[in-house]
C-alpha cells in the first residue's frame, strides 16, 4: 500500500483554496459590506474578504478576513491560516498558520482540525508528531471530514503515530470514499486488488478505481489501466489500458510512464515505437525511480531506436545503480564486462580490457574476477603479477566459480604466486570437478592415478576420466583407453580401449594414435592390420609423441639388423657358391 507522501499532504491541504463556505448573509454590495466591515461587523468583514477572495485581491482579502478572525470568526480564522500557511497576500509564516488554525479548531472548525493534523504529519511550522497528527485527524474525521478520514487512515493502515489497526484503517478509507474523496475512492480498490483488511475482488478494485478514475486521480487511472490491460477480474481491455496510461503518465505517475516505456519498446497492443518508448523512459527518469535509467540503459545497449552504445547505456545503468544497487547492479556489471570482451577481443586493447574487468570485479562479478586473475597471471593489459592473479582466483573461487577454483588448483600444484601445496591444490580441483568442470575432472584422474597429494586409487581415477570423457574431454577419453587397455580400475577389456581410442584419434590425439596403432598391428580388440597400425603410429609421431617415435626407431633399426644379416647371409651363400666352384675347376685340372 503506497504510502501518503509529504507533498501529497500540502497539496491536498492546497485544496482547500477551491472550496469556501457559502455567506450566512444575502448577497450585498461592495459599498454596503464594507460600510458594515468598517462598523466592526464580523460576518461583514469576512464576506468582504470573500469578495476580494473571488476576485483574487489577495491583500484585501488578508485585510479583511484577518479582521473578522479577530474577532474569533472560525471561518476567517481558518481562512486567514491558509493565508499564512501558502503565502497568500500575506508573507508566509507556519507558526502564525497554526495558531490561528488552533483558533478555529478549538471552535470545533472540522476543516482546520484537518489543517493541524497535516502540519503535525508533515512537520510544517512545528516539531513533526504522528501522534498528535492522529489526534487532530480523529476530531475531524468524526465530523465526517473525508480528507481527515483519508489521512486517519492511512496513520493506521500503516501503524505511524498510532497502533496499527487495519480494521478502523478499512472503516475510514470507506466512510471517505462512500463521500467521493478520490484518493480514498483508489485506496479502497487497492484494498480490493491485494485483499488487505477485505476479501480479495478485482472486479470490486476495478468498480474502485473506476470512481477515482472519473475524478481525474491519477494513480486510479494507472491502477485500473494495469487491472484492464491485464484482463484479471475483468474484461481485457488493451485500448483503455492504454489510454488511462497516458492520462496518469501525463500528470507523472512514474509507474505509468515504465508501463507505457515497456508497452511501446515491446509492442503490446500496438506497433513497436521505439522513440516513444524512449520519451516516456526518459519522462520517468527525472523522478528517482531506479528502473527508468535501466530501460533507458537497454534502449541503447541494444540499439533500439538510437545508436547502439554499451558506452552510453552504461552510464544509464550507473544512474540507476545509484538509486537502486540490488535492481540495477547485474545489469551494470554485465555491461562492463561485455565492453571488456570487446576490448579483449575486436578492439584487441587488453588495457582497457583490464580496466573494466576490474570495474566489475570490484562489484563481484565472478567472471570478471576470473579474467583478471588470468590478466595478472599472463601480463594482458598489466604487468604480471601471479600474487594478485592468486588473490582474484580465490575471490571467484570462494563464490563457486570452477574455472577459477581449477586456475587456483593449479597455482598451488605449481607453487606460482602462493606457496605449493598439493593439498590444497587438489581441494579446489575437486570443487571444479564437482561442479562439472571437466578439465578439474580429468587432473583429479591423473592425481589418483599418480598418487599425487592422495593414495594412489585407480578405481578413483577412472571415475573421474570417465566423468570427463563423457564432456568429451580429449584428454581422459585417451586415458580410459588406457586404463581399459591396462586394467587400471576397470577390467582389462580391448574392444573398449579401442573404442575409447578411436574417439580421440578422431579429433587427433596422438597417444590414442599410437596405443591404437599398437593394439591393429597386434590385433589386440580389433582385426590385426599392420599397415593400420602403421600409419597411425606414424601418425602420432608425426605430432611429436615420443613412445610413437622411440617405437619406429626401434622398428627402423630391427628392419637395418634385419636387412644387414640378410645381405651377409646371401654374401655366405656367395662365397659357399664361389669356393665350390673352385674346387670344381681345381679337380678338372688335375
Amino acid at each position: 500500500m503506497n504510502k501518503l507522501k509529504l507533498s501529497a499532504l500540502i497539496v491536498l491541504s492546497a485544496l482547500l483554496f477551491s472550496f469556501l463556505p457559502a455567506h450566512s448573509q444575502e448577497e450585498k454590495t461592495l459599498e454596503q459590506l464594507t460600510q458594515s466591515a468598517e462598523q466592526g461587523d464580523a460576518q461583514a468583514q469576512y464576506d468582504l474578504g470573500f469578495k476580494y477572495d473571488v476576485g483574487e485581491k489577495n491583500e484585501k482579502a488578508a485585510k479583511w478576513y484577518l479582521k473578522a478572525a479577530s474577532q474569533g470568526h472560525s471561518i476567517a480564522q481558518n481562512r486567514i491560516g491558509e493565508y499564512f500557511q501558502f503565502g497568500v497576500g500575506v508573507e508566509k509564516d507556519l507558526i502564525v498558520a497554526r495558531n490561528w488554525y488552533l483558533k478555529a479548531a478549538e471552535q470545533g472548525f472540522t476543516k482546520a482540525q484537518f489543517s493541524i493534523g497535516v502540519l503535525y504529519e508533515s512537520g510544517l511550522g512545528i516539531k513533526k508528531d504522528l501522534g498528535k497528527a492522529a489526534e487532530w485527524y480523529e476530531r475531524a474525521a468524526g465530523n465526517g471530514y473525508a480528507e481527515a478520514q483519508f489521512n486517519l487512515g492511512l496513520l493506521y493502515l500503516n501503524g505511524n503515530g498510532i497502533s496499527k489497526n487495519i480494521d478502523k484503517a478499512v472503516k475510514l478509507f470507506f466512510a471517505a470514499a462512500k463521500q467521493g474523496e478520490e484518493n480514498s475512492q483508489n485506496v479502497v480498490g487497492q484494498l480490493f486488488e491485494k485483499g488487505v483488511g477485505v476479501k480479495r475482488d478485482l472486479q470490486k478494485a476495478a468498480e474502485w478505481f473506476q470512481k477515482a478514475s472519473k475524478q481525474g486521480n491519477a494513480e486510479a487511472q494507472y491502477n485500473l489501466g494495469k487491472i484492464l490491460f491485464q484482463g484479471k477480474g475483468v474484461s481485457k481491455d488493451i485500448d483503455k489500458a492504454i489510454e488511462l496510461f497516458h492520462l496518469a503518465a501525463e500528470k507523472n505517475i512514474v509507474g505509468a510512464q515504465l508501463i507505457l516505456s515497456l508497452i511501446y519498446r515491446d509492442g503490446h497492443g500496438m506497433e513497436k515505437n521505439y522513440s516513444q518508448s524512449m520519451k516516456w523512459a526518459l519522462r520517468a527518469a527525472k523522478h528517482n525511480e531506479a528502473r527508468a535509467p535501466l530501460l533507458i540503459g537497454v534502449l541503447y545497449e541494444k540499439g533500439l531506436g538510437v545508436e547502439k552504445s554499451l558506452f552510453k547505456a552504461i552510464q544509464w545503468y550507473e544512474k540507476a545503480e545509484k538509486i537502486s544497487p540490488s535492481l540495477a547492479q547485474k545489469k551494470l556489471v554485465n555491461g562492463y564486462f561485455d565492453l571488456a570482451l570487446i576490448y579483449g577481443g575486436e578492439k584487441k586493447d587488453k588495457v582497457q580490457a583490464f580496466k573494466w574487468f576490474m570495474k566489475a570485479a570490484e562489484k563481484g562479478h565472478l567472471k570478471s574476477q576470473y579474467n583478471l586473475g588470468l590478466s595478472y597471471e599472463n601480463g594482458w593489459g598489466i604487468e604480471t603479477d601471479d600474487v594478485e592473479a592468486v588473490k582474484w582466483y580465490k575471490k571467484a573461487a570462494k563464490q563457486g566459480y570452477a574455472k577459477a577454483q581449477y586456475e587456483l588448483g593449479w597455482l598451488y600444484t605449481k607453487g606460482v604466486g602462493v606457496k605449493k601445496n598439493l593439498v590444497k591444490a587438489n581441494k579446489w580441483f575437486l570443487k571444479a570437478a564437482e561442479q562439472g568442470n571437466a578439465a578439474s575432472q580429468f587432473i583429479l584422474g591423473v592425481i589418483y592415478k599418480n598418487g599425487e597429494g592422495v593414495e594412489k586409487n585407480y578405481r578413483e581415477a577412472f571415475v573421474w576420466f570417465e566423468k570427463s570423457a563423457n564432456q568429451n574431454y580429449l584428454q581422459s577419453i585417451s586415458m580410459l583407453g588406457v586404463l581399459y587397455e591396462s586394467g587400471e580400475g576397470v577390467k582389462k577389456n580391448y574392444n573398449k580401449a579401442s573404442e575409447w581410442y578411436k574417439k580421440a584419434v578422431d579429433r587427433g590425439n596422438s597417444h590414442a594414435q599410437y596405443r591404437l596403432g599398437v593394439l591393429y598391428e597386434n590385433g589386440w580388440g580389433v582385426l590385426k592390420n599392420e599397415n593400420m597400425g602403421k600409419a597411425l603410429i606414424q601418425k602420432a609421431a608425426n605430432q611429436g609423441h615420443e613412445s610413437a617415435i622411440k617405437l619406429l626407431e626401434l622398428k627402423k633399426r630391427s628392419e637395418d639388423i634385419d636387412k644387414e644379416s640378410n645381405q651377409s647371409k646371401r654374401r655366405f651363400n656367395e662365397l659357399g657358391q664361389q669356393e665350390e666352384a673352385l674346387k670344381k675347376y681345381i679337380e678338372k685340372l688335375k
